[in-house]
Order: C-alpha cells, then sequence, then structure tokens
C-alpha cells in the first residue's frame, strides 16, 4: 500500500464514528464552499472598494477558479481518468459521486481562488488558505478522494491564480 492510499485511510477512518463528526465533514467538504465563493467580491464590496476595481478583481479571481477547473481538471479527467476510492476500495463514502477523482474540482477552484485573494489581501488570503485546507481534508475523510487528487488541485490552483494574475486582470483592466 502506497502513502496516498495509506494517509487517504487515516484520514477516511474519521468518518462514520459520530453524527457530529460526520456532519462537520459534509459542512466543510460540500457547504462551506458556497459562502467561500461569494466571500470574496462581499468583502470588496463591505471595504468599500471603487465598484470598477471590486468587479475586475472579482471577475479575475473566479477566472483563476475556473482555468483551474475547466482548462485543467476537465482536460486531466479527460486524459487520465482515476476511480473514486469507493469505487477501488469498496467503501462507503459520505459524499456521493460518481465522476473521476484526480484532481479534485474542489481543490483547483479554491486554491486558485485562495490563492488570487492572498496576492492583494494577505491575511484575508490565508483565511481563505485555512478553509482551502479544511474543504481539503474534509473531502479525503469524506472518502471522495485522495490526498495526491487534493495536491494535484492546489498546486495547479496556484499555478492557475499566477495565470491570471499576469494575463487576465491585465486584460480586464485595459477593457474596462
Amino acid at each position: 500500500m502506497n502513502l496516498d492510499t495509506k494517509l487517504f485511510f487515516k484520514l477516511n477512518s474519521f468518518a462514520h464514528k459520530s453524527k457530529r463528526g460526520d456532519f462537520l465533514i459534509l459542512f466543510f467538504g460540500s457547504y462551506i464552499a458556497y459562502p467561500l465563493a461569494v466571500a470574496f467580491p462581499l468583502y470588496l464590496f463591505l471595504v468599500q472598494t471603487p465598484m470598477r476595481e471590486g468587479i475586475i478583481l472579482s471577475v479575475s479571481a473566479l477566472v483563476a477558479g475556473l482555468i483551474a477547473r475547466l482548462i485543467f481538471g476537465s482536460s486531466i479527467r479527460f486524459f487520465h481518468p482515476v476511480p473514486r476510492p469507493p469505487v477501488t476500495h469498496a467503501l462507503k463514502p459520505l459524499i456521493n459521486l460518481k465522476s473521476p477523482s484526480f484532481p479534485s474540482g474542489h481543490a483547483l477552484f479554491f486554491f486558485a481562488l485562495s490563492t488570487f485573494v492572498l496576492f492583494f489581501y494577505p491575511l484575508l488570503g490565508v483565511i481563505f488558505l485555512l478553509i482551502t485546507l479544511g474543504i481539503a481534508t474534509a473531502r479525503v475523510m469524506a472518502g471522495v478522494h485522495y490526498p495526491s487528487d487534493m495536491l494535484a488541485g492546489c498546486l495547479i490552483g496556484v499555478v492557475s491564480a499566477y495565470l491570471s494574475y499576469v494575463y487576465v486582470l491585465p486584460l480586464l483592466v485595459q477593457l474596462f
């Protein structure tokens, strides 16, 4: 058994122990993603960022996540589909999914978003990254991803954020 599988089983051993524990795993693995996705534009609005700047930063952050998820993630999943842990190991996950496991779409999108936020608002970016780590860990605990799915999602997300920062942001500044 390789290190990735060993770490998966160690983290997944926390699932199905208690209703509260499973609730927390599901909360971080599924539900906290929704408020996190809207938190950056909301933050920009609340700190009274000029409308033009707020829209440009919000769209650039969204594009970073979409580059990671739709371009890199979809391409990798198409050419290298990896079955999810419940298929490979016949276990009962807390979240039922049928799509390929590698790389994690949640990790792709939210590491890209969090890294982009980090470029402009370091403290907020660190908070986003900590929440994203919680999402990634919870999805392994829930039995739907291997740790390597999360690591790949993290690395691709960081690269996507950089690409959006270098190419998308200046383009949007020119257009608007």
